[in-house]
């Protein structure tokens, strides 16, 4: 038995498509909109840490010395992926830097892990000292190895989804982990 194309029935469905279109639309207008919006009292500017390293670069607006946060984005990541940490992170006084791994985004080097190392340590010479380290994945696993091999010191490094494993003389450590069902 067909049923008829005005039936109520499908009046219903069309109409309920109709407003799912509608707000996925709004939804993702808003989206697009908010996605420009910055923190006020906070500055973004990309820059080049080292001659192989692109980096978001977010800040207090306000003059003086802040504490500097390095952060390390996971595999098939990009530096950008760490932005509203930084927002966060600037918002409360530091400076953040979240950096393209070589091969990833910007990077003009390809993805290995001499590569990873090698600008791993410019960045540690580039920076001197950093206060906050937060890496994701292989992020984490970088900071890592720069901790154990490399004499990365931050004050605290936060490692995000992935063990650390950063010998008896690393930095205090806090490891954020998560199990998606």
């Amino acid at each position: 038995k067909r049923r008829s194309t005005n039936s109520p029935h499908n009046i219903v469905n069309a109409r309920t498509n109709q407003w799912i279109i509608a707000a996925a639309i709004a939804a993702l207008i808003l989206g697009a909109i908010l996605s420009r919006v910055i923190e006020p009292g906070v500055r973004v500017e990309k820059i080049m840490l080292t001659t192989n390293t692109p980096a978001l670069r977010v800040f207090p607006a306000t003059p003086g010395p802040h504490p500097i946060a390095l952060l390390a984005h996971g595999n098939g990541g990009s530096k950008e992926m760490f932005f509203r940490f930084g927002e966060a992170l600037a918002a409360a006084g530091f400076d953040c830097y979240s950096v393209d791994q070589a091969g990833y985004g910007e990077s003009p080097q390809s993805c290995s892990l001499t590569n990873l190392e090698l600008n791993f340590r410019e960045l540690e010479r580039a920076f001197g000292a950093v206060d906050v380290f937060i890496g994701h994945s292989m992020g984490c696993g970088t900071g890592s190895w720069g901790v154990r091999e490399g004499g990365f010191r931050p004050r605290l490094f936060i490692g995000v989804g992935r063990p650390s494993e950063l010998g008896e003389h690393g930095p205090p450590v806090l490891l954020v982990r998560g199990l998606f069902a």
